[in-house]
Protein backbone atom coordinates (compact mmCIF):
# COMPACT_ATOMS: atom_id res chain seq x y z
CA UNK A 1 0.00 0.00 0.00
CA UNK A 2 1.09 3.52 -0.96
CA UNK A 3 -0.94 5.80 0.49
CA UNK A 4 1.03 8.72 -1.33
CA UNK A 5 -0.16 7.90 -4.47
CA UNK A 6 -3.98 7.72 -3.93
CA UNK A 7 -5.31 10.94 -2.88
CA UNK A 8 -9.02 11.66 -0.69
CA UNK A 9 -10.45 14.10 -3.27
CA UNK A 10 -9.10 13.77 -6.44
CA UNK A 11 -9.57 10.23 -7.17
CA UNK A 12 -12.33 8.44 -9.84
CA UNK A 13 -14.10 6.74 -6.64
CA UNK A 14 -14.17 9.77 -4.74
CA UNK A 15 -11.96 8.96 -2.32
CA UNK A 16 -13.18 5.22 -1.24
CA UNK A 17 -10.39 3.20 -1.81
CA UNK A 18 -7.97 5.93 0.10
CA UNK A 19 -10.35 6.10 3.21
CA UNK A 20 -9.99 2.00 3.25
CA UNK A 21 -6.51 2.14 2.76
CA UNK A 22 -5.80 4.79 5.20
CA UNK A 23 -8.32 3.51 7.88
CA UNK A 24 -6.66 -0.22 7.66
CA UNK A 25 -2.85 1.83 8.25
CA UNK A 26 -4.13 3.37 11.18
CA UNK A 27 -5.28 0.72 12.54
CA UNK A 28 -2.48 -1.46 11.55
CA UNK A 29 -0.05 1.36 13.79
CA UNK A 30 -2.38 1.49 17.01
CA UNK A 31 -3.13 -2.41 17.26
CA UNK A 32 -0.03 -3.26 18.90
CA UNK A 33 -0.42 -0.41 21.97
CA UNK A 34 -4.40 -1.81 22.40
CA UNK A 35 -3.05 -5.16 22.27
CA UNK A 36 -0.05 -4.55 24.85
CA UNK A 37 -2.60 -2.70 27.18
CA UNK A 38 -4.77 -5.53 27.22
CA UNK A 39 -2.22 -8.12 27.89
CA UNK A 40 -1.84 -7.07 31.41
CA UNK A 41 -4.97 -6.57 33.04
CA UNK A 42 -2.94 -6.27 36.86
CA UNK A 43 -2.43 -2.47 36.05
CA UNK A 44 -3.93 0.06 37.75
CA UNK A 45 -3.32 2.37 34.76
CA UNK A 46 -3.46 2.17 30.80
CA UNK A 47 -2.01 4.49 28.22
CA UNK A 48 -2.77 3.72 24.49
CA UNK A 49 -3.14 6.23 21.62
CA UNK A 50 -6.63 6.93 20.46
CA UNK A 51 -7.54 7.69 16.96
CA UNK A 52 -10.15 9.58 15.48
CA UNK A 53 -10.49 10.68 11.79
CA UNK A 54 -14.35 10.20 11.14
CA UNK A 55 -14.22 11.48 7.34
CA UNK A 56 -11.94 8.45 6.84
CA UNK A 57 -13.85 6.30 8.87
CA UNK A 58 -10.99 5.83 11.80
CA UNK A 59 -13.59 5.86 15.25
CA UNK A 60 -11.40 4.01 17.27
CA UNK A 61 -11.51 6.92 20.18
CA UNK A 62 -15.54 6.61 19.89
CA UNK A 63 -15.89 3.02 20.37
CA UNK A 64 -13.30 3.03 23.13
CA UNK A 65 -14.49 6.30 24.99
CA UNK A 66 -18.20 4.17 24.83
CA UNK A 67 -16.76 0.85 26.43
CA UNK A 68 -14.96 2.98 29.08
CA UNK A 69 -18.17 4.61 30.17
CA UNK A 70 -20.49 1.77 29.97
CA UNK A 71 -18.15 -0.86 31.66
CA UNK A 72 -16.90 1.20 34.38
CA UNK A 73 -17.19 -0.18 37.94
CA UNK A 74 -19.69 1.07 40.39
CA UNK A 75 -16.89 1.99 42.83
CA UNK A 76 -14.23 3.17 40.07
CA UNK A 77 -12.92 6.92 40.24
CA UNK A 78 -11.86 7.43 36.50
CA UNK A 79 -9.93 10.22 35.30
CA UNK A 80 -10.18 11.27 31.80
CA UNK A 81 -8.02 14.09 30.25
CA UNK A 82 -7.94 15.10 26.69
CA UNK A 83 -6.94 18.02 24.70
CA UNK A 84 -10.21 18.45 22.94
CA UNK A 85 -13.58 16.05 24.60
CA UNK A 86 -16.49 17.10 22.77
CA UNK A 87 -19.07 15.92 25.30
CA UNK A 88 -21.61 14.53 22.75
CA UNK A 89 -25.06 13.82 24.02
CA UNK A 90 -24.46 9.49 23.67
CA UNK A 91 -21.76 10.07 26.20
CA UNK A 92 -23.86 12.68 28.43
CA UNK A 93 -26.36 10.05 27.99
CA UNK A 94 -23.74 6.74 29.28
CA UNK A 95 -21.72 8.66 31.94
CA UNK A 96 -25.20 10.13 33.71
CA UNK A 97 -28.00 7.40 32.60
CA UNK A 98 -25.55 4.06 32.75
CA UNK A 99 -22.77 4.83 34.64
CA UNK A 100 -22.33 4.87 38.78
CA UNK A 101 -18.16 5.30 38.51
CA UNK A 102 -17.13 8.68 39.45
CA UNK A 103 -15.63 11.01 36.50
CA UNK A 104 -12.99 13.60 36.29
CA UNK A 105 -12.72 15.22 32.97
CA UNK A 106 -9.89 17.33 31.93
CA UNK A 107 -10.41 19.58 28.66
CA UNK A 108 -9.03 21.99 26.72
CA UNK A 109 -12.80 23.31 25.70
CA UNK A 110 -13.31 26.03 28.32
CA UNK A 111 -17.05 26.04 27.19
CA UNK A 112 -17.97 22.46 28.55
CA UNK A 113 -18.51 23.32 32.55
CA UNK A 114 -20.44 20.00 33.76
CA UNK A 115 -20.20 18.48 37.24
CA UNK A 116 -20.87 14.64 37.50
Amino acid sequence: MNLFILHLFSDADGGARYKREFADFVHQVITPSVSAADSNPTEDTIVYPLVQMGPVNVTVDEHVTSRLFRSAPADALLYLASGYFNLTDNYQCSIVDQCTAVFRILTAAPEVIIAL
